[in-house]
């Protein structure tokens, strides 16, 4: 493909983020001056918007951060109380065995008081 089928300008140009052309060479402009302000703001402009978002997403990676290391400790605090439960429930059957012999022996004794009588 040629120069001319891409619709290329005959010369070297810029391409700005408002669609606006700067030439290289000041054939069909006598200065660049009056475009350069324009394409130095809209520069400005794209990179004040990119340091803005920038901080958001450091302020959000930030938040993630804290929301991670709080989540953590919740963990450790849940694994302890899992632990706990399962410490309390050994302790009920044991407890529960000692009550079954309590009273066992309590109906034993009873029932041999009965039959002394």
């Amino acid at each position: 493909m040629s120069h001319s089928e891409h619709n290329y300008p005959q010369q070297a140009s810029f391409m700005f983020p408002d669609q606006s052309f700067i030439p290289t060479s000041n054939q069909h402009t006598p200065s660049i001056q009056p475009f350069l302000p324009s394409a130095l703001y809209n520069v400005h402009n794209t990179l004040t918007e990119i340091c803005r978002r920038l901080s958001g997403i450091e302020a959000t990676i930030n938040r993630l951060h804290s929301i991670e290391q709080n989540i953590k400790e919740i963990y450790g605090k849940v694994n302890k109380t899992d632990e706990k439960i399962t410490n309390m429930e050994e302790r009920v059957r044991c407890v529960e065995t000692s009550v079954v012999f309590v009273s066992d022996t309590y109906d034993e004794i009873m029932t041999e008081q009965k039959s002394l009588k």
